[in-house]
């Protein structure tokens, strides 16, 4: 479970804290010094540290390989859905999330049984944007769009759960730790903008049209989006952690001596 919290420790960010400047200059492992694992304040004193840290996403701890976090990037994002008569393929393209610098972390609990670590995260306002192409088949009806879109979610919240379980040989050794799985579960969002270019084959007036259908109406349709949202942004995310965070060195921020005495 520790190796998850390596990555987690810089994948998360929060609103600025007081007296920025001074902080900045602040060595990465005295934001977590007080956190000893196995003490029953170890997840609130983590939760505390993570949300001091929100200066270094834009640009990222170019001294940990750590790259830039807010806006974070994903080259290609593909879901699949049904089958015969009634199946879609949906692919995003070059997306971008911002946000997350104004992002603040309200749970977090660490759970070394389970090798899992689950936290919740609440942005004032999150931006995506980036292209999509949709192919598939609707009751024998054919639908082939592409376009550009961009989606501004208002007071949302979000749980992340992060899971990275050992592998073991047949003697039960261990043997390598497992890719890090990374699931999304949107709790709620106060509000929505969403915004979809050739939605239905170009005919521009009747998306404008539509568009705003969508935005007046946002609520139902957003319990369907949250699905999507959640499948996509854990596909992302599990690829960013996997990317960006599986050789974090968590002992540079838990010393040894710390980690031997749990």
């Amino acid at each position: 479970m520790w190796s998850v919290l390596g990555g987690v420790l810089l994948a998360v960010v929060a609103l600025p804290a007081p007296g920025r400047a001074q902080d900045e200059q602040r060595p990465l492992p005295d934001y977590f010094k007080s956190c000893i694992r196995g003490q029953p304040d170890f997840d609130r004193c983590v939760m505390d540290a993570l949300n001091q840290l929100n200066h270094l996403f834009p640009t990222g701890v170019p001294e940990y390989n750590v790259p830039p976090f807010d806006p974070f990037f994903a080259k290609e994002i593909i879901q699949k859905r049904g089958s015969g008569s009634l199946h879609y393929k949906l692919t995003l393209r070059d997306v971008t999330e911002s946000g997350w610098t104004r992002s603040k972390v309200i749970k977090f609990k660490s759970d070394p049984r389970n090798y899992r670590i689950r936290y919740t995260q609440w942005w004032p306002e999150k931006y995506l944007a980036g292209e999509y192409e949709f192919d598939g088949n609707m009751i024998q009806l054919p639908i082939d769009n592409k376009g550009q879109f961009n989606l501004t979610l208002y007071n949302f919240t979000q749980t992340t759960t992060v899971t990275r379980r050992p592998v073991l040989d047949n003697a039960g050794v261990f043997v390598r730790w497992a890719p890090m799985k990374v699931q999304i579960n949107v709790l709620n969002s106060g509000d929505m903008a969403l915004h979809i270019s050739h939605l239905l084959g170009g005919r521009v007036i009747m998306e404008n049209i539509l568009d705003r259908i969508i935005n007046a109406a946002w609520r139902p349709g957003f319990l369907v989006l949250r699905s999507t949202i959640n499948d996509l942004v854990g596909t992302a995310f599990t690829k960013i952690f996997n990317d960006g965070f599986v050789g974090f060195d968590l002992d540079r921020i838990l010393p040894p001596a710390v980690q031997n005495a749990v």
